[in-house]
């Protein structure tokens, strides 16, 4: 009864493990891509002349912080690897499975009946559980970094001369688009890049999910085989 219980719960485990990680993959990959505006612009730190400065002159100096850009990077970096880790696990085992079971050579069969080896385990569990634990470690420093200085050195409650220091998001959100900087055309550059930053940070948490649900799938199987 348990073994015919199984086998359906297996099924729809083995399509979900097919499934997920191409999300998973797909949500990485778009992070990276949202992502790569930040690398596109020019983030150096250097004075910026304020839009109500008739002089010219340059009154604002902005420093931009790199820490959430690169949080972002490595998580959706290492849930890109969970998530091209756990296809070739799981169609590295259909593969060969097949193999032996077509095979006549009794050693393969004994191999095909024993339990999945330590490298299947790792790529089907490890890279999960490390995409999971990042991902869930980058959206807690991450917001926490961003309240920070967003109430501390990036603002515009004082007006906008003098000194700031933000991260790419909100310099390109909250200080960038009451200047004048030497490599934008246009305000609207500057409002894609602010909806791009502020969207890579935010796929972080479609991220976590999905990381988890692999994770899951993954020990499921394990059980169930």
């Amino acid at each position: 009864m348990r073994n015919k219980m199984a086998f359906p719960t297996l099924k729809i485990i083995n399509y979900s493990n097919i499934i997920c990680p191409v999300i998973l993959v797909a949500l990485s990959i778009t992070t990276i891509y949202w992502t790569r505006e930040a690398i596109d612009y020019d983030f150096s730190a250097r004075h910026y002349t304020p839009h109500n400065d008739l002089d010219n002159r340059p009154l604002v100096l902005i420093s931009f912080d790199y820490l959430n850009i690169n949080f972002v990077f490595a998580a959706s970096g290492i849930a890109l690897v969970a998530g091209l880790a756990t296809l070739t696990a799981f169609f590295f085992t259909k593969a060969w499975t097949t193999l032996c079971y077509f095979s006549p050579i009794p050693r393969l069969t004994q191999i095909q009946n024993s339990k999945p080896s330590l490298l299947n385990n790792c790529l089907t569990n490890l890279f999960p559980f490390l995409a999971f634990v990042f991902s869930l470690l980058s959206i807690i420093i991450t917001s926490i970094r961003h309240a920070t200085i967003a109430k501390s050195t990036c603002h515009g409650k004082n007006g906008y001369a003098g000194e700031f220091q933000c991260t790419r998001e909100l310099g390109a959100c909250l200080i960038l688009d009451y200047t004048t900087t030497p490599w934008r055309s246009g305000s609207s550059d500057i409002t894609n890049l602010c909806v791009d930053l502020h969207r890579s940070r935010m796929m972080l948490i479609p991220l976590t999910v999905i990381s988890t649900v692999v994770l899951g799938l993954g020990v499921a199987r394990l059980v169930l085989e």
